[in-house]
């Protein structure tokens, strides 16, 4: 049956006042002075209402069925006058008080339920009996029946005779039992205005000591308000400051505080492999004189097929060639307790991506040979040797892409040392190995090995292990890709110009007496925000939509070289992109976004 809940307010602040609740299903009213409850009382005017006092719980019915519960209130919950313990039934018409003395109102259904039967009323049961006079029946003496019964009649003693003479000593008798009643008298007047007195003063005093109680009481309850009062604003500032720090988000300095210690310095070097010899692989360098008269090493290339190769041989000369690899210093971060770390591919696996980008003699300028079919004698090779000049192919973009855009990995052909005479006619596989991978955490001065776990084939990122001998502290990494332009980022790393900390140990070992330096690392902490997000490529019918860094964050945290794979934290401090690299202005940089990292993680796909 569909009807309503009907609150009339008795008194208290919303005296006067009805509240209607719909009653269509099951029903829970919530009273107190909690901002929540369904039946929400005054926190300052209805001091006696505990936060959650009390509540009415209501199921539909024919008739319905209604209870009333305190909830642990202070002051306690009054049904009908009646302290209540645990859950009442609860009838239209009851009268609720929430405390002795506090808010009353009146619980009722409209429209009423036909089949309802209203609570059973308790009346008084006083009853006076009147008193019966019954006149007792006397002797009929004789008389006839259906006579009336004679009157009884009581007889009563005489009066003694006085004498009327009074002799002398019977008045001074009586002149003295006159006076000492008189004084009797006067002592008695006299009790009783000290009694009086007595009276007042006691009223006066108990008054007295009722007006300052009262008094008391009123400072007490003005006191308490104030309190309550006061405890309120405090609450409410206080919830005011923490939805305020919520939206500011962690400061860069709590940031460091709380993730620098999972954030490593990586130590890195790499070198490039013959898959068919086995033996590392050197790109040729040649010598040419400058104006003064001094040389310096240029890299030397092979024409073939209007193409330029990299004059690449398994024979070092006596250290003079260039290897092909890198060697240097880089950032991580551990995502779980056992060792997994994230950083970037061109720090964990080099191979993998464009060599330009870590090649120090990539710049256009080299010596150019043709490709040769077979060997020259000695010395014609070294009069064409002689004869070659210094070229510079930076303004030719075929020939730099052909150069720039090479991968390591991708292979290519092998020359001999000598001369430019291709090893066998085929392009050889080529194979990339850390020679040093291992990390140093904040504050220590030990080294831990680490191998390569995968790497992406999307993007610069690229997973690690190590073997912990502890539980490692982690920094969270983002669920989602919600970055936004213009959103505060904090990156931890160690930058190559940051400043180095360092111990001296001295050791002896064997009687030798050894001195090493040692760096002791710890994070630096650059604060920004992301000012552009590029796009991944975008397939939209005919039309792909391109960014020119594709999908990156361009970032205003000013960093360098070292601070590669470092984590980007958003003001929640959760990762939310790999530091990967700057410009040649430093002021702007850019970030992987997570999901690549996340993407390592995942071996199979879920379902």
């Amino acid at each position: 049956m569909a009807g309503r809940i009907v609150i009339h307010h008795l008194s208290g602040s919303k005296i006067n006042r009805v509240d209607q609740f719909p009653f269509e299903s099951s029903l829970e009213l919530t009273i107190g002075r909690d901002p929540n409850a369904t039946l929400h009382f005054d926190a300052l005017e209805d001091d006696v209402v505990s936060r959650r006092h009390a509540m009415i719980k209501a199921e539909p019915g024919d008739p319905p069925h209604c209870t009333l519960s305190d909830l642990g209130s202070r002051n306690g919950t009054l049904l009908n006058g009646q302290i209540i313990r645990g859950e009442e039934e609860l009838l239209p018409g009851d009268t609720i008080e929430l405390g002795s003395g506090g808010p009353k109102f009146t619980f009722d259904i409209e429209p009423r339920p036909a089949n309802f039967v209203s609570r059973t009323r308790i009346v008084g049961t006083e009853a006076q009996a009147a008193t019966r006079i019954v006149e007792a029946p006397g002797p009929k003496m004789g008389r006839g029946a259906g006579e009336p019964p004679l009157p009884i009649t009581t007889m009563l003693p005489e009066e003694p005779i006085v004498n009327p003479g009074v002799g002398r000593n019977t008045v001074m008798r009586m002149l003295s039992e006159q006076r000492q009643a008189t004084n009797r008298i006067g002592l008695y007047v006299i009790a009783a205005i000290l009694a009086v007195i007595a009276i007042v003063g006691g009223v006066g005093y108990y008054e007295y000591q009722q007006t300052t109680a009262q008094q008391t009481a009123r400072l007490q309850a003005q006191a308490a308000h104030i309190q309550k009062a006061v405890a309120l604003q405090t609450q409410q500032l206080k919830t005011q400051i923490d939805q305020t720090k919520q939206q500011l988000g962690l400061s860069p300095q709590q940031i460091v505080e709380k993730y620098g210690n999972a954030v490593v310095l990586i130590h890195m070097h790499w070198q490039l492999y013959d898959r068919e010899t086995g033996k590392p692989l050197f790109h040729k360098v040649f010598y040419a004189k400058q104006n003064d008269g001094s040389t310096y090493r240029l890299p030397a290339y092979v024409f073939i097929q209007g193409k330029l190769y990299r004059w690449l041989t398994t024979d070092d000369n006596n250290h003079s060639n260039f290897e092909i690899g890198a060697n240097g210093t880089g950032t991580g971060f551990v995502i779980t307790d056992q060792g997994l770390i994230v950083t970037n591919k061109h720090v964990a696996a080099g191979w993998m991506i464009n060599y330009n980008q870590f090649s120090f003699y990539e710049n256009g300028q080299a010596v150019i040979f043709a490709l040769q079919d077979k060997l020259l004698p000695p010395r014609q090779f070294a009069m064409l040797e002689r004869q070659k000049k210094p070229s510079n192919f930076s303004g030719e973009p075929a020939l730099l892409h052909d150069i720039v855009s090479w991968q390591p990995e991708d292979g290519g052909p092998v020359f001999r040392s000598d001369q430019p005479v291709m090893i066998g006619n085929n392009t050889h596989a080529f194979e990339g190995r850390n020679e040093q991978l291992s990390v140093q955490f904040p504050g220590s001065r030990i080294g831990a090995d680490a191998r390569l776990v995968r790497a992406s084939t999307d993007a610069d990122a690229a997973l690690i292990k190590i073997d912990p001998t502890q539980t490692l502290m982690t920094a969270p990494l983002a669920p989602g890709d919600d970055a936004a332009v213009g959103e505060p980022v904090t990156v931890l790393g160690y930058p190559a110009f940051s400043i180095k900390d360092g111990v001296i140990v001295e050791t002896e070992e064997n009687g030798e007496f050894r001195k090493q330096v040692k760096e002791v690392p710890e994070p630096t902490v650059i604060p920004g925000s992301i000012s552009k997000i590029g796009q991944a490529p975008k397939q939209m019918g005919n039309v792909t939509t391109v960014s020119q860094l594709g999908d990156v964050y361009q970032m205003t945290a000013t960093s360098g070289p070292g601070n590669s794979g470092g984590p980007v934290f958003n003001k929640e401090g959760q990762v939310i992109g790999l530091f990967t690299y700057g410009t040649a202005r430093e002021a702007v940089t850019y970030a992987v976004p997570i999901r690549y990292a996340r993407d390592l993680l995942q071996e199979q796909r879920t379902q």
